[in-house]
């Protein structure tokens, strides 16, 4: 495998647990009426958005889309730590 392969892996997974990060920050009131248990606090209103909300199942494909990269990010990093990605590699000079 050439070298610049689990780079340009480890920069996709990197991009795509940021990019739904972003997400999530922007739609934090989305993500905290997702998981709304009681009916006594009420995220508040953003005029901006009174038309624009993202269903439970977004929230919750967007976390489990984090969740996914982040790891999958971590993996591939430790595993380019260890003696078995450095022989797998094709590192010609």
């Amino acid at each position: 495998m050439p070298l610049w392969f689990p780079l340009s892996i480890l920069l996709l997974t990197t991009l795509v647990a940021l990019a739904s990060a972003g997400w999530l920050l922007l739609h934090a009131q989305d993500v905290a009426r997702a998981f709304r248990t009681s009916t006594e606090l009420e995220p508040g209103p953003d005029p901006r958005r009174a038309s624009r909300r993202a269903s439970r199942s977004t929230v919750i494909a967007m976390l489990v889309v984090f969740n996914l990269a982040w790891i999958a990010a971590t993996g591939i990093w430790v595993y380019s730590l260890t003696d078995d990605a450095q022989t797998v590699i094709d590192a010609e000079v």
